[in-house]
Formats: C-alpha cells, sequence, structure tokens
C-alpha cells in the first residue's frame, strides 16, 4: 500500500479507472468493515453505517481512502474515513 506524507487526497485528479500505473492488484487488495457510524465532515470524506463492509484503496495520515460496494444516501461510493471506524479483515 502507498502511504503519503500530506493530508491531499491521492485520488483527486483521477479516476478509478485512469489509474494504470499504482493499480491495486487483486492479491493486494484489502478489506474491511465500520466499527462505528460516521458521518462525512467534508466532500472529500465518506458517511459510513457500522457494519458495512469496504474495499481500502490507501491510507493518507490517518485516514482510509476507501470503496463502498454499493452508494450510500448521498449517492457517494468513495472517500475519506477515519483509520480508527474501519476494521481490517
Amino acid at each position: 500500500m502507498k502511504r503519503y506524507e500530506s493530508f491531499e487526497n491521492p485520488l483527486a485528479s483521477e479516476s478509478f479507472e485512469s489509474r494504470d500505473d499504482d493499480q491495486v492488484s487483486s492479491a493486494s487488495v484489502r478489506y474491511g468493515s465500520a466499527l462505528y457510524d460516521f458521518t462525512a465532515g467534508g466532500d472529500d470524506e465518506l458517511s459510513l453505517t457500522a457494519g458495512e463492509e469496504v474495499e481500502i484503496e490507501d491510507e493518507v495520515d490517518g485516514w482510509f481512502y476507501v470503496k463502498k460496494k454499493r452508494p450510500g444516501r448521498d449517492g457517494k461510493m468513495a472517500g475519506l474515513v477515519p483509520v480508527l471506524y474501519v476494521s481490517q479483515s
């Protein structure tokens, strides 16, 4: 997994389809589930419900960039969530 030094969203200028140079291989894909409800406080954050399963893409300064299996109430499928709110499986 690639770690970033700043709080910048590492994927903000790219779509998931255009990440061919550092694409996560299927062997290194990590999954987790939300331990607690989390309400997004910004446009780059993702709201989660406790027990919801996610795919973990990257870690940035104590935050995971995750993807949901299906959109939440806000229609978002990817964003940042605090590391402590996700249990890795």
